[in-house]
């Protein structure tokens, strides 16, 4: 059960998502997609994906080997990754106790997962990238140093498409028609 320290560290957590201001079209970003793939064939693994963590959901900026864009939080991977500044690694999922009895790793067989947190410039842990395999097996430290650095681009994707976002409403008048097209996403 979370702390009330727990608790409002996630509210001025989700707050900092907030302030990126980011919308329903960041959903399959075609370089975040590219730079999930890359992951995928450079780990050998069928899963990757960036995902944001919000209050029930998780949004999936882009996936690979998964058939969905949101994930309910309890069922996804992120929200353990947000916990901590150092990557979270699960060499074998059916060992761990705290794996062990998760939907992922009974349900879709997952046996190895990786998540480096998505840490915005005023250190808020907003979302993960993970790594999802259906087989155990180990992480040297120089993989972990490459999934951290694939975390740090998918970021520095994530600060990108929320600078687009807000020159945009700028630049554009708020018309109804836009103020409905700039809805931020319910997270």
């Amino acid at each position: 059960m979370p702390t009330p320290s727990h608790r409002l560290h996630d509210q001025m957590r989700y707050a900092a998502l907030m302030n990126h201001r980011l919308t329903r079209h960041i959903i399959g970003d075609a370089k975040s997609v590219v730079l999930v793939a890359q992951a995928a064939r450079h780990f050998a693994v069928p899963v990757a994906c960036i995902g944001l963590v919000g209050r029930e959901q998780v949004h999936l900026v882009a996936e690979i080997g998964i058939s969905r864009h949101v994930v309910p939080r309890d069922l996804a991977i992120s929200p353990y990754a947000i916990l901590r500044d150092a990557p979270l690694v699960v060499e074998d999922t059916a060992r761990d106790p705290m794996f062990a009895g998760h939907p992922l790793v009974a349900a879709r067989g997952v046996r190895f997962l990786a998540a480096a947190p998505l840490i915005d410039r005023d250190g808020y842990r907003l979302g993960a990238f993970c790594l999802l395999g259906r087989e155990p097996r180990a992480m040297p430290a120089a993989d972990i140093a490459d999934l951290v650095r694939f975390a740090a681009r998918a970021m520095a994707r994530i600060d990108f498409l929320s600078m687009i976002a807000e020159l945009s409403r700028e630049a554009i008048p708020a018309t109804p028609a836009v103020r409905r097209a700039r809805e931020v996403m319910v997270w």
